[in-house]
Formats: C-alpha cells, sequence, structure tokens
C-alpha cells in the first residue's frame, strides 16, 4: 500500500513533477478508499498514542463496535446523515438485558455518550481526510426530562415550625427564624444561610438579601407572619445561637 512517506521522499528527490503529482493523487485515493474497519482501528492508535487510559480506550472501543456491526466492513464515504440517523434511533430504542431476563431501554445518559464518541470519531476522520463532510455535526445530545419541584404545603410547613419551636434544643429559636425566613420570604437557600442580624429591618419589615448569583443587595419585604418570628428572635435573644447566625 502506498504510504503517505512515499510523498515525502519524492519532495527532497529529483523526480519530475508529474511524478509527485501521481504519487499525491495515488495517496488521495487510498485515503478515499478507508473503510469503517479500518478507520476504527486506526483512530483507537491514535487514542493509545495520545495517553488515554485503557479503561477510556475500551469504552470507545465498545462505542464504536455498534457502527461496525450496523455497516460493517462499509467504505467510509459510502455512510451517510440517513444512514447515520437511522443508526442514533435505534440504538436509543433498543433494549438491552441485564442481571436476570428483564430488558432495559438505554438511558438518556448512555445515548449521549454513544453521540459524544460518535462525534469525536467523524470529526478526526474528516480530520484525518478519510471523510469530506462531518456527518456529527448535527449530532445533539438529547435533554434530560426536568421533574416538577413539589412544593412543602402549608400544613407542612406549620407542623415544622411547631416541632422546632418545642424542641428543646438550644439552638431551637435560631432555628425556627431560619426556617421562617426560608419558608415565608421566598428567597434561595443560600440567601437565607447568609442572612445576618442586622440584614433585617424591624421598622420596614424588610430584609436585605445578597443575590447569590452576584453581588448586589435587594431590599425584599416580608409578610406580617416571617416579621413576628423575627421580632421574637430578637426579643428571645440570641446569646445561645453562633455568633454569625441570622
Amino acid at each position: 500500500m502506498f504510504k503517505q512517506n512515499d510523498c515525502q521522499r519524492v519532495i527532497h528527490s529529483n523526480h519530475s513533477p508529474s511524478i509527485f503529482s501521481a504519487l499525491r493523487k495515488r495517496w488521495k485515493a487510498t485515503k478515499s478508499e478507508v473503510t469503517l474497519r479500518s478507520a476504527i482501528n486506526i483512530y483507537l492508535n491514535h487514542l493509545r498514542a495520545s495517553g488515554l487510559s485503557s479503561n477510556t480506550i475500551y469504552c470507545y472501543s465498545h462505542d464504536l463496535i455498534r457502527l461496525l456491526n450496523e455497516f460493517s466492513d462499509m467504505n467510509l464515504k459510502s455512510i451517510n446523515q440517513e444512514l447515520l440517523d437511522g443508526h442514533i434511533i435505534h440504538v436509543s430504542a433498543e433494549r438491552t438485558y441485564r442481571s436476570g431476563s428483564r430488558a432495559f431501554q438505554r438511558s438518556i445518559c448512555t445515548v449521549n455518550r454513544i453521540k459524544i464518541v460518535y462525534r469525536s470519531f467523524f470529526r478526526w476522520c474528516v480530520a484525518k481526510g478519510f471523510m469530506d463532510n462531518d456527518l456529527s455535526s448535527d449530532l445533539r445530545l438529547s435533554k434530560y426530562p426536568s421533574s416538577l419541584t413539589v412544593p412543602i404545603m402549608p400544613e407542612e410547613i406549620t407542623r415544622l415550625l411547631k416541632v422546632i419551636s418545642q424542641s428543646a434544643d438550644a439552638l431551637a429559636n435560631r432555628d425556627n427564624a431560619l426556617f421562617s425566613v426560608y419558608a415565608f420570604s421566598g428567597v434561595r437557600k443560600s440567601e437565607a444561610l447568609a442572612l445576618r442580624v442586622s440584614d433585617y429591618n424591624p421598622q420596614s419589615k424588610t430584609i436585605s438579601v445578597k443575590s447569590s448569583k452576584g453581588r448586589t443587595r435587594k431590599f425584599q419585604p416580608i409578610p406580617p407572619i416571617l416579621s413576628g418570628v423575627l421580632d421574637n428572635y430578637l426579643k428571645m435573644g440570641f446569646k445561645n445561637t453562633e455568633p454569625s447566625s441570622p
């Protein structure tokens, strides 16, 4: 088989330009005839030479075998976008068997990992000149379904604060104020934890909240039920609480 080194030898030789042109065409023709199996082997050797761990190499080869099983030893340039899309759909819907006899559909995380391997492989093939176009350029990762946040009900808040207030714990007064701020003000957990006694203004019934997404502060009005809890917290004193507590 013609090797790229032959072109380099011709450059430093006295051969005519026509011979060099012929060798260059032969090298390009060889590139265009690369099969999927050959490309995968060359790519995996490239990853080994790059110093990737054996576990990473195994995972890449395991996913690329799926391509080989689907398209056999097809010429790389014969694989088109339609074939790759059909393969991805099949991989996403395919059911696999784990322990026992139950079949499980591949998770979104697993399918995304396979897509990442394919994108890396096809980009490398284009960079090496084995393919003209990157078939995986439009291969998007699937989004994880977002789960709805279950809100805490008013009755649950009442029960929680009642348990805290009736506790004999030395920090019960502080905890009651902290959880009340979190429950009745609508601030984020990190913002509630960052509050200090000086951030509450009993006259205006507001709290000064430092944004968790920046350095700005905002003055937020609070409902009467929360101002009552904070006023009681100040009257009871906070000697038994930590110095930096709210």
